[in-house]
């Protein structure tokens, strides 16, 4: 569990602003980092500090923490409407990057998936070729000895068949379920 230090001012914002008892305050705070977000720095930097303020986001409780150089909460609030109005986990300056990076991965899979159902669709023809041939074979053999031979070839090619059709349904599938996943993602980004 990391460790952060609370100021004073931070203490007064969470019983002023959070409806916290005073001497509960560092404790919840501390308690709301552990899980908090960061969303981004606000570019303010006191002179002495190595780096900008950073800004955590505690979505279960609404609540915006400003962190300081050396883990310190300098001060607490709640979201801003405009965060509360927006229903999104993704922070707006994200957002478009988000939403083109996961259409663009999209698009990869969604090739890949063309590619492999043209082929497993092209072994299907090909398969169903061979097994009207076969049948055809069937109808005019004349020795029995022979009809028993096609027929079990004909077992083995529906067999792949079937099998075929089978990997066919599970890759539509898949690609559905992508699918609604990225449209959710690129809805939830906007």
């Amino acid at each position: 569990m990391k460790k952060y230090h609370v100021t004073e001012h931070a203490i007064d914002r969470a019983v002023e602003r959070l409806g916290q008892k005073r001497e509960y305050a560092a404790n919840h705070l501390i308690t709301l980092m552990q899980t908090a977000y960061l969303v981004g720095e606000n570019g303010t930097k006191k002179p002495g500090d190595t780096r900008p303020q950073r800004i955590y986001d505690h979505y279960n409780s609404k609540t915006r923490l400003i962190v300081g150089d050396g883990d310190v909460i300098i001060t607490v609030y709640k979201f801003p409407e405009s965060v509360l109005e927006s229903k999104s986990i993704v922070p707006e300056a994200f957002a478009e990057d988000i939403r083109q990076l996961v259409q663009r991965k999209f698009k990869a899979k969604e090739r890949d998936f063309k590619r492999k159902q043209r082929a497993l669709e092209i072994e299907l023809a090909e398969l169903n070729l061979e097994l009207a041939q076969l049948t055809l074979n069937k109808l005019k053999a004349k020795s029995p000895k022979a009809r028993n031979s096609i027929a079990d070839k004909i077992d083995e090619v529906t067999t792949k068949v079937e099998r075929i059709k089978f990997e066919i349904n599970q890759a539509e599938s898949a690609f559905e379920a992508m699918m609604k996943e990225v449209d959710a993602i690129c809805k939830d980004s906007n």
